[in-house]
């Protein structure tokens, strides 16, 4: 086996992880406008994605790009710890299904 074919995965470093990259905050936020995206959210939760999120990422990444190191770095990790606490606030798909203990009235329809 040549060393040629292996590939090696590397874990993020804290540096990598408050890295900002605007194309990649830009593919995001047109992701959550497709129609697919917007479908399947509408599909599990029965509302319309909101993609403010998406939005606010965006902007604080052209707002970090022209900020000192330090400073953006401190601007993307209170972005972070913002994102973190929203997530656990935020529904789960789950908690939109209901468990069925039996089958419906009428499983399979008789009369079709």
């Amino acid at each position: 086996m040549s060393s040629e074919n292996v590939k090696t995965t590397t874990t993020p470093t804290n540096e990598e992880e408050l890295d900002c990259k605007i194309g990649h905050c830009w593919d995001k936020l047109y992701y959550c406008y497709t129609l697919g995206h917007q479908a399947l959210h509408y599909y599990r939760y029965g509302t319309k994605k909101d993609c403010s999120e998406q939005w606010k990422d965006l902007k604080l990444c052209f707002k970090v790009k022209t900020k000192a190191d330090d400073v953006a770095k401190k601007m993307l990790a209170e972005r972070q710890a913002e994102k973190d606490a929203l997530r656990g606030d935020q529904r789960s798909s789950l908690d939109v299904w209901t468990e069925r203990d039996a089958p419906p009235a009428n499983f399979p329809p008789q009369d079709v």
